[in-house]
């Protein structure tokens, strides 16, 4: 019966159509068989956070149409908190074929208006969009979803591992640090900075003792990590800090050009001079990541380990990081040491050990970081 009075609508709009026309002004409305949607967008949407009300740009999630399956949805899901049950959409259908909405709990449809909103906040049962021909002869429906995130991307959860010894780094010279795409570097027993080229047997000294900022060269707690310098093809960045002589922290970089499969670069300090704000503290157990497009740094000091650091300008300047937190049942009063590091999956791993020789492992990441793409 529905079915009906829609065709009855659309006969009747074909006739206002061509009473329309004049003597003077001939008018022929022409009608067409085909039925599709061209284009499906989302309006401004609202997310709540705390009781908070939030609105951003729904156009900035495409949505996918397959005409073969047709089916309509976003690849990219909304964030978490979206009001999925309230949403303006923008439809567009070929040749002007008229779009109606089938309704929640029942099997009849009401006509597609962009001023409505729409719930879709049941994903498991997609709305239904019918699209009717011009001519009013057939139509096309689409399942659309709107999919929306069920978790935090930014909130990252430890997960308590099977007790483990941190991964043993000690070299007959010294203490392997880590390597570039062609080099590896290291910290000798004798307080000197080492490198040499993968597969080589010889380790070299890589900062010389009459370099002008030798004096800045750490002394303990060294630590290093290696990423691909950004806009610059074949080079890396490697960066090094660590606690001097008179107790401070010192930062060092490196910039690695690759070219011809070999390793070129000279290390620089990055001196801050009498600048106070933004620096790194002096960290026992010092470990640096490079996580989420990000530098980080953790460590600690007579049992005082509360933050990571993160340095967003290649480790110029740090602030404490407030997306990630240590395990809540990490107990810091305890640590006699402690290693930071990532895997291919976008882990952290965090190896303490007690005083009293247990060994306890986490591991975790960044939520969004574990979505499928």
């Amino acid at each position: 019966m529905r079915q009906k009075k829609i065709i009855c609508y659309l006969l009747a709009a074909v006739l206002a159509l061509t009473a329309c026309s004049t003597d003077d002004d001939d008018y022929t409305a022409t009608l067409y068989g085909d039925a599709a949607i061209t284009a499906f967008s989302l309006g401004t949407l609202n997310r709540y956070i705390d009781g908070e009300k939030s609105t951003y740009a729904g156009s900035a999630y495409a949505m996918q149409i397959d005409q073969l399956a047709h089916t309509i949805e976003n690849i990219d899901s909304l964030p978490i908190y979206t009001d999925a049950a309230h949403v303006i959409a923008h439809v567009s259908a070929r040749n002007n074929g008229v779009i109606v909405l089938k309704n929640k709990g029942d099997e009849d449809f009401t006509y597609y208006s962009s001023a409505d909103s729409i719930d879709f906040s049941d994903e498991e049962n997609p709305r239904i969009f019918r699209v009717w021909a011009s001519n009013g002869v057939g139509y096309t429906d689409y399942k659309v979803k709107i999919n929306v995130h069920k978790e935090d991307g930014d909130v990252l959860v430890w997960q308590p591992q099977a007790e483990a010894a941190k991964p043993d780094r000690t070299l007959p010279i010294g203490l392997f640090l880590g390597e570039s795409t062609y080099e590896e570097y290291a910290f000798s027993n004798d307080g000197k900075v080492m490198h040499k080229a993968k597969g080589a047997e010889t380790w070299e000294q890589d900062i010389a003792d009459d370099h002008e900022d030798i004096g800045s060269v750490p002394v303990s707690d060294v630590a290093l990590v290696d990423y691909p310098m950004a806009l610059a093809d074949s080079t890396d960045y490697v960066l090094m800090a660590g606690i001097t002589a008179d107790g401070t922290t010192a930062v060092w970089r490196k910039i690695v050009d690759n070219t011809g499969k070999t390793a070129k670069g000279n290390w620089t300090y990055l001196d801050r001079g009498d600048e106070t704000i933004g620096l790194l503290p002096a960290l026992a157990n010092l470990s640096l990541i490079r996580y989420d497009g990000v530098t980080m740094a953790f460590g600690g000091k007579e049992g005082d380990y509360t933050s990571f650091y993160e340095s967003r300008d290649n480790g110029i300047t740090w602030q404490a990081s407030s997306r990630i937190s240590l395990p809540e049942d990490l107990d810091t009063e305890q640590l006699a040491s402690m290693f930071v590091t990532t895997d291919d999956d976008n882990y952290v791993w965090i190896y303490a050990e007690y005083e009293d020789g247990t060994k306890p492992v986490w591991k975790g990441r960044l939520n969004r970081l574990g979505w499928k793409e």
